[in-house]
């Protein structure tokens, strides 16, 4: 499976870099597309439109979602080793990837939890694009985040979205607004 993401990854980037120009990164930590090349006749997508936002498009394209039975059973198996709500884990997969397995955000962090490269080592992840490893060390994070905080899952989200240092500073959810988001969709997911 990793063979074949990794193929459709170069495929989707060849296709994006043949009918597109990126802009310089935005404050968000989005990709902006000021200008679109016309579409090539190969081209399935033809961009008419400036300011489109690339994370948007990307993530419309590399995979498909983790097939709903699989994902649930997934969910479900981790969240009860970790003793976390399925039903968060569930929020935070739909939040980060979508439910897809090779999402891979402009910070870097990949998989359906969208964990960090080091945050990936600390947990002895192998393959964050396995939905399997991602979600259960996603909720392996989640579970030490809950217990950092003494059971404040809003705490908890605002870490996993900006980390616990950011927490930590702020003295609860910090005010960044992707993190407030963040957490606030969430909590509404799970209520």
């Amino acid at each position: 499976m990793q063979a074949a993401l990794e193929k459709q990854r170069a495929s989707v980037r060849k296709q994006v870099s043949d009918w597109i120009s990126i802009g310089e990164p935005q404050p968000n930590e989005s990709f902006i597309l000021p200008w679109p090349k016309p579409a090539t006749p190969a081209s399935s997508i033809a961009l008419r439109t400036p300011g489109i936002a690339l994370r948007a498009m990307l993530d419309s394209v590399p995979c498909d979602p983790v097939p709903e039975p699989q994902l649930e059973t997934i969910v479900n198996d981790a969240a009860a080793r970790q003793k976390v709500s399925p039903k968060l884990v569930r929020a935070i997969v739909e939040q980060e990837s979508g439910g897809r397995p090779c999402a891979v955000s402009t910070a870097g962090a990949q998989g359906l939890m969208q964990l960090m490269p080091e945050v990936q080592k600390e947990l002895s992840v192998d393959d964050p694009f396995d939905p399997k490893a991602s979600v259960e060390a996603g909720a392996r994070l989640l579970r030490t985040l809950i217990d950092r905080y003494a059971g404040d899952v809003p705490k908890a989200l605002a870490a996993y979205n900006a980390g616990p240092g950011a927490v930590d500073r702020a003295r609860g959810i910090p005010p960044i607004p992707e993190t407030t988001n963040y957490v606030s969709k969430i909590v509404k997911k799970i209520e």
